[in-house]
């Protein structure tokens, strides 16, 4: 849902105010950014901590049981890489209890954490970037094709 404000009143505004930066839209600003051969500063660029935690637990090997929230749905898969759980401290302490009592499940979620962390290590997320760019310029290039075979 686009957000936005009504202002209301017959007096001028005045000021400064400064939008925080959405960690959904810093991924395609930087996938964007690596794609040009120009120097691109990026402001206001939010450091998304809850994240980068999960990747740094990750890529040690330990799988994460987390609250299921925006976010850390993206990263942790259920019985993949951890378990996603809800605030009531009785599921954490039972999905807790189930990993650390299954040598075997245990030994799985580690193996997904770490595969996890590898696809977002830079050198993959740079081939991602290039993979989605080359698609979108071999899209671009047929609707041209197309196009002018449309006005022939």
């Amino acid at each position: 849902m686009e957000q936005y404000f009504v202002i209301k009143g017959g007096i001028p505004l005045v000021g400064e105010v400064e939008i925080g930066g959405a960690k959904n839209a810093a991924l395609a600003i930087l996938a964007a950014a690596i794609m040009t051969d120009e120097t691109v500063t990026i402001d206001n660029l939010p450091n998304v901590r809850d994240i980068n935690v999960l990747l740094e637990a990750m890529a040690a090997g330990t799988p994460v049981i987390a609250v299921d929230a925006t976010g850390v749905r993206d990263i942790v898969k259920t019985k993949e890489n951890g378990i996603l759980t809800s605030e009531q401290p009785e599921h954490l302490a039972q999905e807790v209890m189930q990993v650390l009592g299954d040598t075997t499940f245990y030994k799985s979620l580690c193996h997904g954490a770490r595969k996890t962390a590898a696809a977002y290590e830079e050198e993959q997320i740079a081939l991602s970037a290039e993979h989605y760019y080359m698609e979108l310029l071999n899209f671009c290039h047929n609707s041209y094709i197309h196009a002018i075979l449309k006005l022939n």
